[in-house]
């Protein structure tokens, strides 16, 4: 069995605004013997954890601009360090669990520069 990772950011209880960063960055530290990565976003909704995205890689940073599948709410991501041997999966470590909010801080305002129309949104 690998030892657990440990999460540095986004740190547990943080809050992300959508408003201000471009992006969500997972970041953690290496585990010995860890040849890959993965990690699964979640949603909590009708109080079911329900799955957005999931990654595996080999590096200990993971940067997500791609905010068209979020909204304002919490969420949780699921980190494990895996060891592989070729195709075949050799060891794991415990899941990582650690949860974190995105909010919008201020509204934003969208623009129709054909039909000078404006739009804004809570």
């Amino acid at each position: 069995m690998l030892d657990a990772p440990q999460l540095l950011s986004p740190a547990p209880g943080s809050r992300i605004d959508l408003f201000t960063s471009a992006a969500v960055t997972f970041h953690w530290l290496p585990v010995d013997r860890a040849s890959a990565y993965s990690l699964t976003l979640f949603r909590t909704i009708a109080g079911l954890p329900t799955k957005v995205r999931s990654w595996e890689t080999a590096d200990t940073t993971l940067v997500w601009k791609d905010f068209s599948q979020l909204t304002t709410d919490t969420y949780t991501v699921d980190l494990q360090a895996v060891r592989a041997e070729g195709k075949a999966v050799v060891g794991q470590s415990p899941v990582v669990k650690s949860a974190f909010r995105l909010e919008q801080s201020s509204k934003v305002k969208a623009v129709n520069l054909d039909l000078n129309l404006s739009v804004e949104s809570d």
